[in-house]
């Protein structure tokens, strides 16, 4: 059988099947190589002849028998550990040249093997991320954010209003002045875990309804009634009591400590502040949730309002 068709129009003088049977079994079997000496110079000349069947062509990928030849000797060279018989040998020698017709030389060749290639300038591209989309979408999340920050800020005057106008025609006040109190309470309650500023407004409107200047005969000062003598740790000497942004931050302080010794039970905690006065925690929560309901009240026209 002669190897695919015939290069040109001249007639292959030499079967590829014999020559490839010859080269493979000195490379298979080494001990035959001297007893085939002859016969292997033989057909090398002939290999180096300038016979146009074996001249490379579109048929051999461009590269000759003899290198089709020389790749499967090297793809059977393991072969050579085995030790055969001499009708094996053939065998083996035959079953070598059947695989090779049936499979294309780039593979025998080890040709075909998939290469790792460089991405083209267009993958590279597709892969970057847009500069364009990630700018879009940085916005996008600071609109978001100045969106969402204001209506927070919208929600926070709105409460604070509410609360103002509540506190002002229940105690007849001028609301500038029950507006400086509520915004102090926030401030303040805004630093503390766990302390609402309803709750501190409730406690000066219990204490001293809203009024910064009162004294009590038992020395308490401003508008959560503090006793400096009993917290001097917790003023400065040249601090009074009559300022409200002083007194707001040291009855939050009181507070705080004796949330802290009642294990954050409200109730004991305010009772403590009261001195035990009766009823008086109910109250101050009473009030409190009062307030939350309507700054919560407040909030909701809001959202409403933003749609």
């Amino acid at each position: 059988m002669v190897f695919g068709r015939k290069c040109g129009t001249a007639r292959c003088g030499i079967s590829i099947k014999n020559t490839a049977t010859q080269l493979l079994t000195e490379r298979l079997f080494p001990q035959r190589a001297v007893r085939g000496q002859r016969q292997t110079l033989s057909i090398t000349a002939s290999l180096n002849s300038r016979n146009p069947a074996l001249c490379s062509c579109a048929i051999c990928g461009g590269l000759g028998p003899m290198t089709f030849i020389t790749h499967i000797e090297n793809s059977f060279f393991a072969a050579r550990t085995f030790t055969l018989t001499r009708g094996h040998c053939q065998l083996a020698v035959a079953l070598v040249l059947v695989a090779s017709l049936f499979l294309p030389i780039g593979v025998m060749a080890g040709e075909l093997d998939e290469q790792e290639l460089p991405p083209s300038t267009q993958q590279i591209a597709l892969q970057m991320p847009s500069l364009e989309s990630d700018e879009h979408g940085m916005q996008h999340s600071l609109a978001k954010s100045l969106e969402y920050r204001g209506l927070l800020n919208a929600e926070r005057e709105a409460k604070i209003q509410a609360q103002t106008q509540y506190l002002a025609a229940k105690f007849d006040q001028n609301e500038s002045a029950i507006r400086e109190y509520v915004e102090l309470a926030w401030k303040e309650a805004s630093k503390r875990n766990g302390m609402s500023p309803e709750l501190l407004i409730a406690v000066m409107q219990k204490e001293s309804s809203l009024r910064p200047k009162i004294q009590s005969s038992y020395g308490a000062q401003g508008l959560m009634q503090v006793v400096r003598r009993w917290h001097h740790d917790k003023l400065h000497p040249s601090e009074s009591l009559f300022d409200p942004e002083v007194n707001i931050r040291v009855g939050a302080d009181v507070l705080a400590e004796y949330l802290e010794e009642a294990d954050g039970s409200l109730s004991k905690a305010l009772r403590k502040y009261s001195g035990n006065a009766r009823g008086y925690a109910t109250r101050v929560l009473n009030e409190s949730t009062k307030l939350a309901h309507v700054a919560a009240e407040a909030a909701g026209q809001v959202l409403a309002s933003k749609g």
